[in-house]
Protein backbone atom coordinates (compact mmCIF):
# COMPACT_ATOMS: atom_id res chain seq x y z
CA UNK A 1 0.00 0.00 0.00
CA UNK A 2 1.26 3.44 -1.38
CA UNK A 3 0.68 6.57 0.82
CA UNK A 4 0.99 9.87 -0.59
CA UNK A 5 1.95 12.71 1.40
CA UNK A 6 1.64 16.67 0.95
CA UNK A 7 4.29 17.77 2.63
CA UNK A 8 3.04 21.17 3.57
CA UNK A 9 -0.42 20.18 3.87
CA UNK A 10 0.21 17.54 6.54
CA UNK A 11 2.42 19.72 8.71
CA UNK A 12 0.37 23.29 8.70
CA UNK A 13 -3.14 20.45 9.40
CA UNK A 14 -0.66 18.71 12.12
CA UNK A 15 0.11 22.28 13.92
CA UNK A 16 -3.08 23.42 14.04
CA UNK A 17 -4.27 19.55 15.83
CA UNK A 18 -1.71 20.63 18.15
CA UNK A 19 -2.81 24.27 19.07
CA UNK A 20 -6.34 23.02 18.97
CA UNK A 21 -6.19 20.85 21.54
CA UNK A 22 -3.58 22.86 23.81
CA UNK A 23 -0.74 21.14 23.44
CA UNK A 24 1.60 23.74 22.21
CA UNK A 25 0.97 27.38 21.02
CA UNK A 26 1.30 29.21 17.63
CA UNK A 27 5.19 30.17 18.56
CA UNK A 28 6.33 26.13 19.09
CA UNK A 29 8.35 25.15 16.22
CA UNK A 30 7.44 21.76 15.24
CA UNK A 31 10.90 19.83 14.49
CA UNK A 32 9.83 15.78 15.17
CA UNK A 33 6.66 13.39 15.11
CA UNK A 34 6.57 10.01 14.51
CA UNK A 35 4.34 10.10 10.97
CA UNK A 36 5.11 6.38 9.97
CA UNK A 37 4.27 5.42 13.32
CA UNK A 38 0.71 7.27 13.26
CA UNK A 39 0.15 5.87 9.53
CA UNK A 40 0.83 2.32 9.94
CA UNK A 41 -1.45 3.05 13.34
CA UNK A 42 -4.06 4.40 11.70
CA UNK A 43 -3.46 2.06 8.83
CA UNK A 44 -3.22 -1.50 11.09
CA UNK A 45 -0.71 -2.11 8.22
CA UNK A 46 3.37 -2.59 8.84
CA UNK A 47 5.94 -1.44 6.24
CA UNK A 48 4.04 0.88 3.98
CA UNK A 49 5.49 2.69 1.13
CA UNK A 50 5.15 6.37 2.45
CA UNK A 51 6.12 9.26 -0.15
CA UNK A 52 6.47 13.05 1.42
CA UNK A 53 6.50 15.59 -1.47
CA UNK A 54 7.90 18.87 -0.15
CA UNK A 55 8.70 22.27 -1.68
CA UNK A 56 11.64 24.46 -1.71
CA UNK A 57 12.19 28.23 -0.67
CA UNK A 58 12.69 30.05 -3.89
CA UNK A 59 13.72 33.88 -3.80
CA UNK A 60 12.56 36.07 -6.72
CA UNK A 61 14.37 37.26 -9.55
CA UNK A 62 15.24 40.91 -10.40
CA UNK A 63 14.21 42.78 -7.41
CA UNK A 64 15.09 42.08 -3.59
CA UNK A 65 12.57 41.22 -1.06
CA UNK A 66 11.90 42.77 1.77
CA UNK A 67 14.05 42.44 5.47
CA UNK A 68 10.92 40.75 6.95
CA UNK A 69 10.15 38.61 4.31
CA UNK A 70 13.79 37.49 3.68
CA UNK A 71 13.69 37.02 7.35
CA UNK A 72 10.91 34.39 7.40
CA UNK A 73 12.41 32.52 4.15
CA UNK A 74 15.42 32.08 6.21
CA UNK A 75 13.49 30.86 9.04
CA UNK A 76 11.46 28.52 6.98
CA UNK A 77 14.42 27.31 5.40
CA UNK A 78 15.71 26.38 8.40
CA UNK A 79 12.96 24.23 9.91
CA UNK A 80 12.40 22.79 7.16
CA UNK A 81 16.11 21.14 7.36
CA UNK A 82 15.40 19.90 10.69
CA UNK A 83 11.77 18.56 9.97
CA UNK A 84 12.77 16.81 6.50
CA UNK A 85 15.92 15.08 8.29
CA UNK A 86 13.15 13.75 10.86
CA UNK A 87 11.19 12.48 7.65
CA UNK A 88 13.62 10.69 5.91
CA UNK A 89 15.20 8.86 9.06
CA UNK A 90 11.84 7.28 9.26
CA UNK A 91 12.48 5.58 5.84
CA UNK A 92 10.34 7.44 4.05
CA UNK A 93 10.41 8.80 0.53
CA UNK A 94 11.06 12.46 0.37
CA UNK A 95 9.87 13.98 -3.27
CA UNK A 96 11.27 17.44 -3.78
CA UNK A 97 8.78 18.79 -6.12
CA UNK A 98 7.60 22.61 -5.85
CA UNK A 99 8.80 25.88 -4.78
CA UNK A 100 7.65 28.43 -1.96
CA UNK A 101 8.13 31.73 -4.05
CA UNK A 102 8.10 34.97 -2.41
CA UNK A 103 5.61 37.14 -4.38
CA UNK A 104 4.04 40.30 -4.93
CA UNK A 105 0.23 40.09 -4.55
CA UNK A 106 -1.88 42.03 -6.21
CA UNK A 107 -2.46 46.20 -5.33
CA UNK A 108 -5.22 46.29 -2.74
CA UNK A 109 -8.58 48.23 -3.77
CA UNK A 110 -8.76 50.55 -1.03
CA UNK A 111 -4.62 51.32 -0.41
CA UNK A 112 -3.90 50.55 -4.36
CA UNK A 113 -0.22 48.71 -2.46
CA UNK A 114 0.80 45.53 -3.16
CA UNK A 115 2.88 43.26 -0.54
CA UNK A 116 5.05 40.33 -0.21
CA UNK A 117 3.84 36.85 0.03
CA UNK A 118 4.89 33.20 0.33
CA UNK A 119 2.83 31.04 -1.90
CA UNK A 120 3.62 26.88 -2.94
CA UNK A 121 3.61 25.85 -6.26
CA UNK A 122 4.23 22.75 -7.97
CA UNK A 123 3.65 20.24 -4.94
CA UNK A 124 0.21 19.14 -6.39
CA UNK A 125 0.92 18.58 -10.12
CA UNK A 126 3.79 16.04 -9.22
CA UNK A 127 1.50 14.40 -6.61
CA UNK A 128 -1.21 14.28 -9.19
CA UNK A 129 1.30 12.78 -12.38
CA UNK A 130 2.11 10.45 -9.52
CA UNK A 131 -0.68 9.53 -8.86
CA UNK A 132 -1.87 8.99 -12.36
CA UNK A 133 1.15 7.17 -13.40
CA UNK A 134 0.35 4.32 -10.58
CA UNK A 135 -3.53 4.12 -11.58
CA UNK A 136 -3.19 4.21 -15.13
CA UNK A 137 0.45 2.37 -15.74
CA UNK A 138 0.99 0.54 -12.41
CA UNK A 139 -2.58 -0.46 -11.90
CA UNK A 140 -2.74 0.09 -8.36
CA UNK A 141 -5.70 -1.46 -6.38
CA UNK A 142 -5.36 1.10 -3.18
CA UNK A 143 -4.09 4.10 -3.26
CA UNK A 144 -3.77 6.29 0.21
CA UNK A 145 -3.95 10.32 0.08
CA UNK A 146 -3.32 12.34 2.85
CA UNK A 147 -3.69 15.41 1.15
CA UNK A 148 -7.05 17.88 1.70
CA UNK A 149 -6.09 19.70 -1.66
CA UNK A 150 -9.86 19.84 -3.64
CA UNK A 151 -7.29 20.19 -7.06
CA UNK A 152 -6.76 16.44 -6.48
CA UNK A 153 -10.55 15.47 -6.81
CA UNK A 154 -10.45 15.09 -10.53
CA UNK A 155 -7.86 12.26 -10.13
CA UNK A 156 -9.78 11.01 -7.54
CA UNK A 157 -12.65 10.42 -9.92
CA UNK A 158 -10.93 8.91 -12.35
CA UNK A 159 -9.42 6.23 -10.22
CA UNK A 160 -12.94 5.79 -9.01
CA UNK A 161 -14.00 5.06 -12.79
CA UNK A 162 -11.07 2.24 -12.90
CA UNK A 163 -12.18 0.67 -10.02
CA UNK A 164 -9.32 1.72 -7.73
CA UNK A 165 -10.14 2.47 -3.88
CA UNK A 166 -9.00 5.54 -2.50
CA UNK A 167 -8.60 6.78 0.83
CA UNK A 168 -8.30 9.87 1.90
CA UNK A 169 -6.62 10.56 5.44
CA UNK A 170 -6.63 13.66 7.54
CA UNK A 171 -6.59 15.26 11.19
CA UNK A 172 -9.93 15.17 12.24
CA UNK A 173 -10.29 19.34 12.77
CA UNK A 174 -9.00 19.56 8.83
CA UNK A 175 -11.45 17.32 6.99
CA UNK A 176 -12.57 18.36 3.23
CA UNK A 177 -15.68 17.36 2.32
CA UNK A 178 -15.15 17.81 -1.28
CA UNK A 179 -12.04 15.56 -0.53
CA UNK A 180 -14.19 13.13 1.16
CA UNK A 181 -17.02 13.01 -1.10
CA UNK A 182 -14.50 11.94 -4.01
CA UNK A 183 -12.77 9.29 -2.04
CA UNK A 184 -13.57 5.70 -1.77
CA UNK A 185 -13.45 5.87 2.18
CA UNK A 186 -12.14 9.02 4.01
CA UNK A 187 -10.64 8.29 7.68
CA UNK A 188 -9.80 10.90 10.17
CA UNK A 189 -6.98 11.07 12.84
CA UNK A 190 -8.83 11.60 16.35
CA UNK A 191 -6.81 14.26 18.52
CA UNK A 192 -5.80 11.62 20.94
CA UNK A 193 -3.94 9.67 18.35
CA UNK A 194 -1.95 12.92 17.22
CA UNK A 195 -1.36 13.25 21.05
CA UNK A 196 0.13 9.86 20.71
CA UNK A 197 2.94 10.11 18.64
CA UNK A 198 3.80 13.88 19.72
CA UNK A 199 4.16 13.31 23.31
CA UNK A 200 6.38 10.28 22.92
CA UNK A 201 8.82 12.60 21.04
CA UNK A 202 8.58 15.28 24.21
CA UNK A 203 8.71 13.17 26.95
CA UNK A 204 11.84 11.44 25.87
CA UNK A 205 13.59 14.87 26.09
CA UNK A 206 12.13 15.51 29.39
CA UNK A 207 14.51 15.48 32.27
CA UNK A 208 13.59 13.33 35.39
CA UNK A 209 11.78 15.67 37.92
CA UNK A 210 14.39 17.65 40.57
CA UNK A 211 11.86 16.95 43.11
CA UNK A 212 11.35 13.38 42.27
CA UNK A 213 14.87 12.86 42.52
CA UNK A 214 15.18 14.68 46.06
CA UNK A 215 12.50 12.31 47.37
CA UNK A 216 14.22 9.73 46.33
CA UNK A 217 17.49 10.38 47.89
CA UNK A 218 15.63 11.63 51.25
CA UNK A 219 13.39 8.37 51.26
CA UNK A 220 13.63 5.97 54.22
CA UNK A 221 13.66 2.60 51.85
CA UNK A 222 16.81 2.45 51.57
CA UNK A 223 19.76 0.73 53.71
CA UNK A 224 21.52 3.62 54.23
CA UNK A 225 18.82 5.89 55.90
CA UNK A 226 17.85 3.29 58.46
CA UNK A 227 20.38 4.31 60.92
CA UNK A 228 20.10 7.85 60.33
CA UNK A 229 16.48 7.35 61.05
CA UNK A 230 16.62 5.08 64.01
CA UNK A 231 19.08 7.42 65.62
CA UNK A 232 16.66 10.59 65.09
CA UNK A 233 13.84 8.50 66.83
CA UNK A 234 16.25 7.66 69.91
CA UNK A 235 17.17 11.65 70.52
CA UNK A 236 13.22 12.74 69.93
CA UNK A 237 12.52 9.93 72.67
CA UNK A 238 15.37 10.99 75.05
CA UNK A 239 14.38 14.68 75.22
CA UNK A 240 10.55 13.34 75.84
CA UNK A 241 11.86 11.68 78.88
CA UNK A 242 13.89 14.49 79.69
CA UNK A 243 10.89 16.32 79.33
CA UNK A 244 8.89 14.15 81.76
Amino acid sequence: MKIYIDGENFRKGLMNALIASKIVDRNYQLKKYQIRNLLEDVLEKKNLEIVYYASRVKLPQGYTPNKRILEIADQIKSESRVWLANVVSQKITLVKAGNLKIKQSKPCRNCHKTQEILQEKGVDVRLGADLLEDIYEKNAKTIVLFSSDTDLCPILHKAANRKVKTVYICFANSLNRAVAAAASETITIPAEKIKRYFASEEVAKKPKSPQVARKSRAGTAGPHNHGNSSKANRQVAKKKEAKS
